[in-house]
């Protein structure tokens, strides 16, 4: 039952749930593309692949007597929301528990007031109850909740948290009332979160940090496929569509990694050029990929932004905390990038040229407030001009990193 931004289910046995890969990739017909890179994958799809012990994992979690909370992150394009769908299939194939979706991205001023009047009708209209009162506040809801918790349980799968944590509406209050919904043993309430980056690391807003909502959060990070499921990806839609390529899967494995969306994208491009008889469009594939590395260039952190460096300059790199966490982000891939064209997407404000250092510095020194104009692209970490002084030589170590040969700029 929809109402406003949430569509709620009422698992049952008799639902399909999340069915075998052979089932699905029956579906797929003769001649058919059967890539999807334009949007989510949704659930039960054929060309989904891969990512089975961590849906295991999350089925156990919540699908419990009183579900669990779960928050997964990951980098945009690694595949979150298309593995919700596949979760959501599972748990509407659980009896008695009533999922409900809701993407952040479209709870307006409106829909923010009425949160949780909205949630909890979609909650009885998926238990085919009619609301004699609107719910207008959490107390209400809480009430209405409790009632239904001795015969159902209920998760909330809610993607793109972190528009909610940057959100002034959502204040403190909000979020120590979403904390107490799924604390409490008596609600039998669980959370399902997506978000690019942890809960905890959204503490900025004071509304998160104050309600300790992260807490009570089970915490799991979405990286690249695992090697089979790449090279089934590959190779199966195919073979069920019976469309023949030039480009083996190898080729595509070295090209794009196990990167989900790199490989659907590209195979999508390829598929679609041999069932009309073309050449890929290269170019255009590599544009639109080019744009998504370089959004991942730019959501690294200064220091895993000099260890990718390093990694550039084939230098021995220590297996530290922060290649831990670029090899679980899916960026590292045994010491290696996760695919070669992702150095290559390198923006300009990461690695400008040697000349380019040496003016901007000079730049500092003669025209302050010119340079000042120019920070968001030479120095995107600076938040006044003031603070260079304390970056150039971060600025030169990086440079050394990848041009080990050459003498980088002098401050």
């Amino acid at each position: 039952m929809q109402n406003g931004n949430f569509i709620a289910t009422l698992g049952s046995s008799t639902n399909p749930g999340l069915l075998p890969l052979e089932e699905r990739l029956s579906w797929i017909s003769k001649g058919e593309n059967p890539f999807h890179a334009d949007s989510a994958l949704p659930g039960n799809s054929p060309v989904f692949f891969g990512r089975e012990s961590l849906l295991y994992r999350f089925r156990l979690k919540l699908c419990t007597d009183n579900p669990g909370h779960i928050s997964l992150v990951g980098d945009p394009r690694i595949g979150k929301s298309s593995l919700m769908n596949q979760l959501k299939a599972i748990l509407e194939a659980e009896e008695g528990l009533v999922s409900i979706c809701c993407n952040a991205q479209g709870l307006n001023e409106a829909s923010q007031k009425r949160f949780f009047t909205d949630l909890g009708e979609s909650i009885a209209g998926a238990l085919g109850e009619k609301l004699e009162k609107r719910l207008e506040d959490f107390d209400q809801f809480q009430r209405f909740i409790r009632r239904w918790a001795k015969e159902y349980r209920f998760v909330l799968l809610l993607d793109e948290f972190e528009i909610m944590a940057d959100n002034p509406v959502f204040d403190v209050t909000f979020f120590n009332n979403l904390r107490s919904l799924g604390d409490n043993p008596e609600n039998c309430f669980g959370f399902f979160i997506i978000s690019h980056e942890h809960i905890r690391a959204l503490c900025h807003t004071e509304a998160i940090h104050g309600s300790r909502f992260w807490n009570i959060f089970d915490a799991w990070v979405l990286g690249l496929l695992e090697e089979d499921a790449a090279r089934q990806l590959v190779k199966r839609p195919l073979q069920q569509a019976e469309i023949s390529l030039d480009t083996t899967p190898e080729q595509f494995l070295k090209r794009y990694g196990r990167h989900p969306f790199l490989l659907q994208r590209a195979l999508q491009e390829y598929t679609f050029s041999a069932q009309h008889g073309l050449t890929p469009d290269l170019r255009h594939l590599e544009r639109n990929l080019y744009n998504v590395m370089q959004d991942l260039w730019m959501r690294c952190k200064e220091q895993e932004v000099a260890r990718l460096f390093e990694v550039i300059a084939e230098k021995t790199v220590p297996h530290d905390k922060i290649s831990q966490d670029l090899e679980e982000r899916g960026l590292l891939n045994r010491d290696k990038l996760f695919c070669p064209d992702f150095a290559k997407a390198l923006p300009e404000n990461l690695i400008p040229s040697k000349t380019g250092i040496e003016e901007y510095l000079q730049e500092i020194k003669t025209n302050p407030l010119k340079a000042l104009g120019r920070a968001d692209r030479w120095l995107r970490y600076l938040e006044k001009i003031e603070k260079a002084a304390t970056h150039i030589g971060k600025i030169k170590k990086a440079y050394d990193q990848v041009f080990p040969d050459e003498k980088g700029p002098t401050p």
